[in-house]
């Protein structure tokens, strides 16, 4: 058997950066920055990651060094440990709510609530019959049980969907409320959007749309794939809708218009967000964090931090002034609060 060469062998982050510098034409100006950046920052970070925005005909732009990089890095990852971080709470927040419905008209034993009777069987391709399986994994045994579902199991007699919803996938609890029949999608329709100018058709599809547009942002950023580029392409928000919902001066006709943004791209995320946490301290707690990201950004009077802000905004397409807006809605919720 004959020796396998890998093609992918292990590099010294000293070979690393040499392989920066020559094969990638990449800038490095410091070199002890350089190997504490690569300790932080993965090699594969730098070439993959930004790959599809600094990089063309396999060599970095001019001007691009491992300093801008490393600053442009801690930026997005900043700014998208906000967005996971609302996302979590929009996710749980939507889960409690369709658990509520469902146990409030179905009953909390799992045999009820998961009763084939009480959905559709199939709605846009979606089975419940398939859900009602994935729900039934989570406790039968056939792999391990994880908590909270687990300590019902063995000390009680029945799994409320609050606690089973806790182990059940986004996916999943968004395809739930697909399959709900009407009275109980209107219920779980009103609990998440509570607007009653708004009509019921239009709110259940801004709910899953939305709904999906988070999922599949908090899937990128949990996988460490590519996001500033990402659009979700198969789930895209109804201007009129979103702009009902909004309060004025976050998002403008002018934004989807001409720019196009803010309806399945990281704004029209973050939009999303900010509308399904429907709790004006959660909504001020956010606009606060994204408020801390951008003045990083502002306050930074060097060269490197000027170029950082000018190309994040020009990829992630978020509006130049998103500053602005959001501290003027952040004022706002102060004075309503009384804070």
């Amino acid at each position: 058997m004959g020796i396998l060469i890998f093609d992918k062998p292990f590099k010294s982050f000293e070979e690393q950066i040499a392989i920066l510098e020559n094969k990638y034409n990449l800038y490095i100006e410091d070199k002890d920055m350089a190997l504490s950046a690569l300790k932080s920052l993965t090699y594969y970070d730098l070439i993959n990651g930004y790959k599809e925005c600094f990089i063309t005909n396999d060599k970095f732009e001019p001007g691009i060094s491992l300093g801008f990089l490393h600053i442009f890095a801690q930026i997005d990852r900043h700014i998208q440990s906000t967005i996971f971080k609302y996302s979590t709470i929009v996710e749980n927040s939507y889960k409690s709510k369709l658990a509520y419905v469902l146990a409030k008209n179905f009953g909390v034993c799992e045999h009820d609530y998961l009763n084939p009777d009480n959905y559709f069987r199939t709605n846009n391709k979606i089975s419940f019959s398939r859900i009602q399986k994935a729900c039934i994994s989570i406790y039968d045994g056939s792999k391990p049980i994880p908590q909270p579902t687990k300590h019902y199991v063995e000390k009680h007699n029945h799994i409320p969907p609050w606690i089973l919803f806790k182990n059940l996938s986004f996916s999943n609890a968004i395809n739930f409320f697909q399959l709900l029949k009407s009275q109980e999608k209107h219920e779980v329709a009103d609990l998440l959007i509570p607007d009653k100018n708004l009509d019921y058709y239009k709110k259940v599809e801004f709910i899953i749309a939305s709904l999906n547009i988070i999922r599949n942002f908090r899937n990128k950023m949990a996988h460490n794939l590519k996001f500033i580029t990402y659009k979700s392409h198969f789930h895209s928000l109804d201007p009129k809708t979103i702009l009902h919902l909004l309060p004025p001066g976050l998002l403008h006709w002018k934004d989807i218009r001409q720019n196009k943004i803010g309806l399945n791209d990281i704004y029209g995320d973050i939009l999303c967000i900010l509308i399904l946490l429907d709790d004006e301290y959660l909504q001020t707690s956010m606009l606060a964090d994204f408020i801390i990201s951008f003045n990083k950004m502002d306050n930074g009077k060097s060269t490197p931090m000027k170029l950082v802000k000018t190309k994040y905004f020009s990829i992630t397409r978020l509006p130049p002034d998103i500053a602005k807006r959001f501290t003027a809605l952040y004022e706002a919720k102060l004075k309503l609060l009384n804070l």
